[in-house]
This record gives structure tokens, C-alpha cells and sequence, in this order.
């Protein structure tokens, strides 16, 4: 499970950084369902605070992936990514709240995840030779090690790391393999080192073409691992007007060696992609069906929309949740197309 949800680009603010600490220091469980509570305008009294962070080294807009439990000093660690302004190619880093987290070879490195202890974060940096590697940073006093890279089959293969687990002992995302060429495999590393595991390809008979490749997206404690698993395909009738070629793909949970779908919603559109974000300890699964935050209980393979506050509200998307099964994610209403951190309790 990831602390932090959602992505914070265009200014150094840390949105959902107290948001989603107070969600996980809320008492009893409940089920998420519709009531939907979004930044500014909660819908229940709540102690939640918006945070900046920055700005460091003259960097000018950022965005933070994930939090630490309070580590060192009685601060959360954060991870994410700053750039400068004006924005040059691709200079820019990832940072901690508690450090750089220092690339391998060259001057790009960019993060996704940190453990719940704050000793370990997991991201991607460039070899020397621009390769792209997923990494792991030991944290020890609040202050970043430096990288690791994580292994691969061969050192010319692509990899990169997508989340790391509460516990920090697993490292998921994707990654080049032997038997898979240009594509790329949902992969699981030990934090601990080891080899690289791939975890196959799922073929789900909802699409007209198999997938090609996927991506692991999140881990939980027991090892649980979700992604998306797809393919670019022709769509529609050929010859006809709405004969078109886009990027579908479909949910995955692998446990226990195996892999199987996560249905979308129910008469959901295939065209929309269904995309989960994260997994919590008691196994429940959150992402998006289509354009709509959705979540798969513990135990189901058929996605439950988590709900809108408004009809005008467009898209919802579900990114994060925590062990009390509450929902942190955004919302994008239609009329000003604005985004707005959303939780769902």
C-alpha cells in the first residue's frame, strides 16, 4: 500500500500528504462507499492540513508519490520528483523530503515509492550507458544511501520500478526479460537482492487481441501484487468510421504463483482501460474502470464503483487505500476540467 496518492505536478504542494496520514490514524475500519469528501470542502469535519515542500535548489514545480510514517526527527519521508524551471530536457531528480535520493550514472533519477518504516525507497535512475534501472536507496537516519540498482537478466535490458511494499521487502514494476524481447513483464524484486521475477503475461478472453506486455503497479505485505496487463489493438468495424487502433488493457492480481483478471465494471466499455493503483494488507484493490475510481473487494474479481459527488463530476480515479479501507484519489469535473484530491470513507 502506498501513503501518498496522486500526483503533485506544477507547483511544491504536497496535496494529499496530511490527508492520507489522518486516514491511516482513523479508528475503526469502514467500507468505502459513496460519500466522497474533496480537498477544501470535506464532508465531515476532519483535521487535514495541505503542506508545501520546497522549494529546494531553485527547483520550481514537483511532484510526491509516496510517505514514510513519521522517521527521523518525527518527519515523514516523501518521494517524488523535482525539476527545475526552466525545465532542460531531462535534468531533473528525484528527491526525499529527508534527501537526494542520488542517481546511478548519470544525472536523472526519479522515484515511486518508500517504505512504511522510511528505510527504504524504491524509483528508476539512468546507467551511464542510458539504460533506464530500477533502484532501491537504503535510508538510515533519514539520510539516502546510495542507488541500487535491482537486478536483470542481462545489463542491457530495460527496468523499472513502480512501488514498493509497507514492509519494504518487495519491489514491483516491469521489466525486460530473455523470452519477452522489446516487451516488457510485470517483475517483483526482493529488497533484500536476489533475481528478478517474472510474473507472465495475462491473457483475458475480454479482449479481442492477447495482451503484449504489462506492468506491476503495487505490492502488499503478503506479496500480492497488482498491474495492468495489455496491448495496442484495432477497435470497431473495419472499413467503418469508428474502426480505430488504441491501447487497451485489463487489471491483474497475481498471489500465489498465479495470476488472474480483475473485471471492470459491469457493461463497462472495453475501449477504457481498466487500471488498478494500489493494494492494501487485507487485500482489497483500487484504481479506475473505464472513467470511474473503482475498488475490488478482498475475495471478488468484479470492480464496485466507489461513486461521484456530483453528476458533473467526469472522471474519478481511485489511487491509494489504507488498512481502514478508506480511498484517497481525485476528481475531474467536466464544467472547468479542474482536478480536485477527493477521499471516499
Amino acid at each position: 500500500m502506498r501513503r501518498l496518492v496522486g500526483t503533485l505536478a506544477v507547483t511544491l504542494v504536497v496535496v494529499a500528504l496530511a490527508l492520507v496520514m489522518g486516514c491511516g490514524s482513523s479508528g475503526p475500519g469502514t467500507s468505502p462507499g459513496p460519500s466522497v469528501g474533496t480537498a477544501g470542502k470535506p464532508s465531515a469535519p476532519a483535521a487535514y492540513t495541505i503542506m508545501r515542500v520546497g522549494p529546494v535548489g531553485g527547483r520550481a514545480t514537483a511532484s510526491a508519490f509516496d510517505v514514510s510514517r513519521p522517521v527521523s526527527g518525527g518527519s515523514p519521508c516523501v518521494v517524488g520528483t523535482l525539476q527545475p524551471s526552466p525545465f532542460p530536457g531531462y535534468a531533473w531528480i528525484i528527491e526525499a523530503l529527508c534527501g537526494s535520493l542520488n542517481p546511478l550514472g548519470g544525472n536523472v533519477s526519479y522515484g515511486r515509492g518508500v517504505s512504511n518504516a522510511g528505510d527504504k525507497a524504491a524509483g528508476n535512475s539512468y546507467t551511464e550507458d542510458g539504460v533506464t534501472r530500477a533502484c532501491l536507496w537504503p535510508i538510515t537516519g533519514g539520510i539516502p544511501g546510495p542507488a541500487i540498482p535491482l537486478s536483470v537478466e542481462d545489463a542491457s535490458f530495460q527496468s523499472e520500478a513502480e512501488g514498493i511494499n509497507s514492509s519494504g521487502t518487495m519491489v514491483v514494476g516491469r521489466a525486460q526479460f530473455t523470452s519477452t524481447g522489446d516487451f516488457f513483464h510485470a517483475a517483483v524484486w526482493p529488497s533484500s537482492g536476489g533475481s528478478v521475477t517474472d510474473l507472465g503475461i495475462l491473457v483475458p478472453s475480454s479482449l479481442p487481441d492477447p495482451p503484449a506486455e504489462d506492468s506491476a503497479a503495487a505490492v502488499n505485505d503478503s506479496g500480492w501484487v497488482v498491474g495492468m496487463s495489455g496491448r495496442t489493438a484495432w477497435y470497431g468495424d473495419p472499413g467503418a468510421p469508428n474502426y480505430h487502433k488504441a491501447y487497451s488493457g485489463r487489471a491483474f492480481l497475481w498471489k500465489n504463483g498465479a495470476m488472474e483478471e480483475l473485471l471492470p465494471l459491469p457493461g463497462e466499455d472495453p475501449y477504457y482501460s481498466t487500471g488498478p493503483s494500489a493494494i492494501n494488507n487485507r487485500g482489497q484493490v483500487v484504481g479506475k474502470s473505464g472513467q470511474h475510481a473503482a475498488i475490488w473487494e478482498s475475495g471478488s474479481r468484479v470492480a464496485t464503483e466507489l461513486g461521484r459527488p456530483k453528476p458533473t463530476t467526469a472522471v474519478t480515479w481511485a489511487r491509494d487505500i489504507n488498512e481502514n479501507g478508506q480511498v484517497v484519489g481525485e476528481l475531474i469535473n467536466e464544467d472547468a476540467w479542474s482536478y480536485k484530491a477527493a477521499i471516499w470513507k
